[in-house]
């Protein structure tokens, strides 16, 4: 079983990388994500320069990453691989935490989910969103206090990538709370520190309309 392991961690990780560097460049939200990420990593500014209609997150990874590696459509698609990647990592490890691991049938399904994924879509904000849900499902499995400051930080960082999913998941996960066995003011506990977390991150990144003068 160990062995079959190994064999699924190199065909998936060589099909993604094949998929996703032979697809053809006819898609508009790849080319528009790219060309928010490089002409950030240009010195360009978002909503001043730059006009976006989506939350800054996305494409200030993006434009720091192309600044540090290059602003060619091969790193993007290489950032796009390495997201895909972590994405499958984290579902292996959530498979362990459910004790799922010695199971074929999921991997299984994780390979046709990845395939589906690397045709069928990108991974852009909705699969860094995606990401960043499955680091909370991770957290929630562990059930320690002081992961809900934690969850509060992702599920921020989920807002200000795409805020119709990050709100979704804040949501879910405060709904979750009142169906696990605590007293009452542990669960006012943890969701206090889940929307302290979310508060912080959230003003975090929306500083970034303050310091470049385009909140208004």
């Amino acid at each position: 079983m160990k062995n079959l392991k190994k064999l699924f961690w190199v065909f998936n990780i060589l099909l993604i990388t094949l998929l996703i560097l032979s697809r053809n460049l006819n898609n508009i939200d790849e080319i528009l994500n790219y060309n928010f990420g490089r002409y950030l990593a240009k010195g360009y500014i978002l909503y001043k320069d730059i006009n976006c209609i989506i939350f800054p997150t996305f494409p200030l990874i993006m434009g720091t990453m192309l600044k540090m590696f290059g602003e060619e459509l091969l790193i993007y698609r290489f950032l796009q691989i390495l997201i895909l990647v972590l994405i499958e990592i984290l579902m292996i490890k959530i498979l362990k935490k459910l004790k799922l691991e010695n199971c074929f049938l999921p991997y299984i399904i994780i390979t046709i989910y990845m395939v589906c994924i690397s045709v069928f879509s990108l991974a852009e904000y909705n699969m860094l969103n995606c990401l960043l849900l499955l680091c909370i499902l991770i957290l929630e499995l562990k059930e320690e206090r002081k992961n809900n400051f934690l969850i509060g930080l992702v599920i921020g960082l989920a807002i200000t990538v795409k805020h119709s999913v990050g709100g979704c998941i804040l949501i879910a996960a405060l709904i979750l709370e009142f169906f696990q066995e605590n007293s009452l003011k542990e669960k006012m506990k943890n969701i206090f520190l889940k929307i302290l977390g979310t508060i912080i991150t959230c003003a975090v990144i929306l500083s970034y309309f303050l310091v470049t003068y385009t909140f208004f």
